[in-house]
């Protein structure tokens, strides 16, 4: 063998490697954008979650003041909602 074939060999080696270290390097970092996302997306989901169950409680809370209402104002309804057409 020749000197310029063991430096053309060594030189391929070099390149090869510093290839697969860019491509881990770029894989990492695609991974971690991902795993970002996801992250942001789940606290998005959370905090929907939270509004959520905020505002059905507060419309449970009015419907049962409203209901409340309702009851005492009517007191035993004679009306028969099944005859109404």
């Amino acid at each position: 063998m020749s000197i310029c074939t063991i430096w053309l060999m060594i030189a391929i080696l070099v390149v090869l490697l510093i290839f697969i270290k860019v491509s881990l390097d770029t894989s990492t970092l695609i991974v971690d954008a991902c795993i970002e996302i996801e992250n942001r997306r789940l606290q998005h989901a959370m905090n929907l979650g939270e509004e959520l169950e905020q505002d059905l409680g507060n419309r449970e809370l009015r419907n049962a003041r409203s209901k409340n209402r309702f009851d005492r104002s009517l007191g035993d309804s004679r009306f028969d909602v099944s005859k109404v057409d």
